[in-house]
């Protein structure tokens, strides 16, 4: 965040763009009700293979994926979300990675 607004990055830009696509070609219904979102995040291991753990901060890539959803009428608003849970995994390197996304309906008590 700059006094300008909000920066993003070019690669944030470039997924994005292609994530939207990817979620206009598919036929789910807008969710409007409290929800439980589970998703895995399953990153190519770099060529290398020294890091023990996926770069990049989980809660950043999942604030992405809210965001990606409400942007593109998956999700009403991302207030919604009354349980979450994430995962970063690692692939073989040279895979293509992937992000899994669930939603099921909170059928919960929200009052505690």
């Amino acid at each position: 965040m700059t006094r300008w607004g909000v920066h993003y990055g070019k690669r944030y830009k470039e997924w994005r763009a292609a994530s939207a696509k990817l979620l206009e070609v598919l036929d789910e219904p807008l969710v409007t009700v409290p929800c439980r979102v589970e998703v895995l995040f399953a990153i190519p291991r770099s060529k290398s293979g020294q890091l023990k753990t996926p770069v990049g901060d989980g809660d950043n890539y999942e604030k992405a994926i809210y965001d990606l959803m409400q942007n593109n009428n998956w999700l009403q608003d991302d207030r919604l979300i009354v349980s979450a849970h994430w995962d970063k995994r690692f692939l073989p390197a040279g895979s293509d990675g992937y992000t899994q996304i669930t939603l099921w309906e909170f059928t919960g008590d929200i009052e505690i």
